[in-house]
Parts: C-alpha cells; structure tokens; sequence
C-alpha cells in the first residue's frame, strides 16, 4: 500500500473542493474538456455524488496460461485498497457480473469513496443500501466464475488508457480523468484561484496570509 506525500494529501483536498463546489463543468471549463470522458457508468449510486480520488486499477478478467491469480477478489482488495481511493475496474466482456452488493459493501469497508466499473452489476437493487458510491452500466445476474480481480498497473477503462494514481472524478454531469503527473499542477492553479477564499484556504491548509 502506497503512502500520499504532504503534496498528495493536499492535491486530494483541492481536488474533492473542486468537484464539490465547481463541478466536472467547472474543471472542464478551466483545465480542458479533453479531460472529459467520453464514456462513463451508465448507472450511479447515489445518482448525484460527487467524487474525487486517486485510482487503484483493477481488471476482472479469465485469467491466460500461466498468469498468476488471486485466491479471490476480497484478499485483492483488502490488499491494494487504501482509505479514500477510487476502485476502478475493467471488465471483460461476457465473464458476468463485474461486481455485486457484497463485493462493494467490502470496499465499503476498506473506506475507499467509491466502486467504478465498466461492466454490469448484480444485486443491483440492494445497492442503495450499502455506504460507497457506486458505478456500473448494466446488469447481470451471473456470478463472474474464473475471473477473479487483479490489480493491474494500466488498462483501457471507458475508452481511456488508465494507471493506479491517476485521479477520477464525477459528478452528475459525468466524470474526467487526471493522470497523476497533472495532478499537482491542476490543484496549484486551483489554489491560486481560491487562496483568499477563507473557508477554501482553511480546508486545504494554507497559511493564513500566504
């Protein structure tokens, strides 16, 4: 598990103002809607939040000759996911259910902010009752036997080349990626904008007239 530096932590914060005060129009309109995703989850629990945070890359996916697999997607999880992450899968056609209520109520329970897939959920009526922001576009009732989660360094996830680090974010208007390298760069600027903004300054922990 990775440990944020001072930079990452506060990077985190700004980024979370954002999408809560100025939403992906907002970013958009300031930062390039190249960042905008083109494609996004079809469905959203709850439909309105809004979400920021770095992604842990996972691909669920029948595994080839000879590549090593997890005993399951719970001990893969539990191992790769950190407090505040973006749980972000790529799914590959026709396994079955990318997810289900169990799987998202242990991410839950890892304290990551949400569960953002590119495949279907099942057990898709109980999930507005389990305490994470999830993503999935359709639904299947299939368990994905044989294809177990494993974390992954990149991989094509809603059209996008994705690493574990870069940053999701989503609100109703839809979701944008940051790839970590831009990130820092993007939440100076915000702060820069908004540094005599005193509830602004105060979350992400400016000096008082710097």
């Amino acid at each position: 598990m990775q440990h944020e530096s001072d930079s990452d932590d506060r990077s985190e914060r700004v980024l979370r103002w954002a999408v809560a005060e100025l939403g992906i129009a907002g970013i958009a309109d300031g930062f390039g809607r190249e960042l905008v995703l083109d494609q996004a989850p079809a469905t959203m629990s709850p439909p309105e939040a809004a979400i920021a945070g770095r992604v842990v890359l996972m691909r669920r996916s029948r595994p080839t000759a000879g590549q090593p697999t997890a005993a399951s997607s719970f001990d893969t999880l539990t191992a790769a996911v950190r407090p505040g992450s973006i749980v972000l899968v790529a799914t590959e056609p026709g396994i079955g259910a990318t997810f289900g209520s169990n799987i998202a109520l242990h991410v839950a329970c890892l304290r990551a902010q949400a569960l953002i897939a590119d495949g279907p959920a099942r057990d898709v009526s109980r999930m507005a009752h389990v305490p994470l922001v999830c993503g999935w576009s359709g639904s299947d009732a299939r368990r994905p036997s044989g294809a177990v989660m494993q974390e992954v360094a990149a991989a094509e996830v809603f059209g996008r080349t994705w690493a574990t680090g870069d940053w999701y974010l989503a609100d109703a208007d839809g979701a944008l990626q940051i790839p970590a390298a831009q990130a820092d760069e993007i939440a100076g600027a915000l702060i820069d904008a908004h540094r005599d903004e005193a509830e602004f300054a105060s979350l992400v922990g400016l000096a008082k007239g710097r």
